[in-house]
C-alpha cells in the first residue's frame, strides 16, 4: 500500500513539474524568448565543458558519512537500466 501510494506521488510531482516546464517554456516564447535546438555535437559538446557538480555533489555527501558516490552511481544505473543514455557518465569521474 504505502509503495503504491509512493509511486503515485511520484508520479504526480513530476507530471505537475512537467506541466510546469511547459508553461514556462511557452511564457518565455510568448515574452520574447527563443529555443535553440542544439545538435548532437553541440549538446556533447556542452556537457563535456561543464563541470562534474554531480560529482561534487557526491562527494561533498561521502564525507559527510552519506552514500553520494553510492547514490550517484545507483541513479546513472537506473537510467542505463530504463534504457537512456545520457551525453556523460557523472559517475564515472567520482575518486
Amino acid at each position: 500500500m504505502l509503495q503504491t501510494v509512493a509511486l503515485e506521488y511520484r508520479d504526480r510531482v513530476a507530471g505537475i513539474a512537467m506541466d510546469k516546464a511547459a508553461a514556462s517554456v511557452a511564457a518565455y516564447i510568448e515574452g520574447g524568448g527563443t529555443v535553440v535546438v542544439m545538435s548532437q555535437d553541440e549538446r556533447q559538446a556542452w556537457a563535456d565543458s561543464m563541470p562534474n557538480i554531480a560529482a561534487e555533489w557526491a562527494a561533498n555527501l561521502d564525507s559527510t558519512g552519506a552514500p553520494g558516490s553510492d547514490m550517484l552511481v545507483a541513479y546513472m544505473g537506473k537510467l542505463a537500466a530504463a534504457g537512456f543514455t545520457p551525453l556523460r557518465d557523472w559517475a564515472a569521474e567520482l575518486e
